[in-house]
């Protein structure tokens, strides 16, 4: 069973094709300013290098935030639309529970703290405690990073780097939040800093009743207002 993977909620986009665990192809981009571009010219890649054409594809996993408002919308309406033309079950995952299922893959038993960037100094913040509990994605300033870190983390523990906004962050972090906390921050080469079209796959598939044939349940998870709409609430 061949499953499509999209994710262009970082800054880091993927289209991949996963089968049976395996990954059969994947494109990634770098540039989240040509999420846009990127996706449809990777699709068509992936299914040139798998040998097999759109109709084999049996799932689609798509990743529904949070993160960068245009990488969600061009993921998600991707994912709609092959949905509805082909007639194929459909699954949203959040970017957090990806990064998560891919920490636990990589480094087993270990609680973790996911942060990607929001911009404006602001980051979206997960925490994955184990087996698999995830708190609802919240998006914080880094004085309320500290806050929530010590609100909601027993002193002394500590905790599994996941996302590219730890390394974005890095300086502010180590200056700004952890001397305000009694967390400690650990990290793993092993485990990717971005959604990986076998992590995305893997959780979806690892979800009793994950799956849905109604396309039009894909809802994005944008959390905050876009900066657009931030500008037009402005007296």
């Amino acid at each position: 069973m061949t499953t499509l993977a999209i994710e262009c909620s970082t800054g880091v986009a993927t289209i991949g094709l996963v089968a049976k665990g395996q990954l059969l192809s994947e494109r990634r981009s770098l540039d989240y300013r040509q999420h846009s571009e990127f996706v449809n010219v990777a699709f068509a890649e992936c299914l040139s290098e798998a040998q097999i054409p759109v109709s084999r594809i049996e799932k689609i996993a798509v990743g529904i935030g949070p993160g960068s408002f245009t990488g969600i919308r061009v993921a998600v309406n991707m994912a709609r639309s092959l949905a509805m033309v082909l007639h194929r079950p459909v699954c949203g995952v959040t970017t957090m529970q990806t990064l998560a299922f891919q920490g636990r893959e990589k480094e087993p038993g270990k609680n973790s703290l996911i942060l990607l960037n929001a911009f404006k100094n602001q980051v979206f913040v997960g925490l994955s405690s184990q087996p698999s509990t995830l708190r609802t994605p919240l998006c914080l300033n880094l004085p309320g990073l500290a806050q929530f870190l010590n609100e909601n983390v027993e002193p002394g523990t500590t905790l599994l780097a996941l996302g590219e906004g730890h390394r974005e962050f890095q300086s502010a972090l180590n200056m700004e939040v952890l001397p305000l906390t009694r967390v400690k921050i650990s990290t793993s080469s092993g485990v990717p800093a971005n959604p990986t079209a076998l992590g995305l796959v893997g959780f979806a598939e690892s979800v009793k009743d994950a799956w849905t044939e109604d396309w039009k349940s894909l809802i994005p998870l944008y959390i905050r207002p876009s900066a657009a709409e931030e500008n037009f609430r402005q007296p």
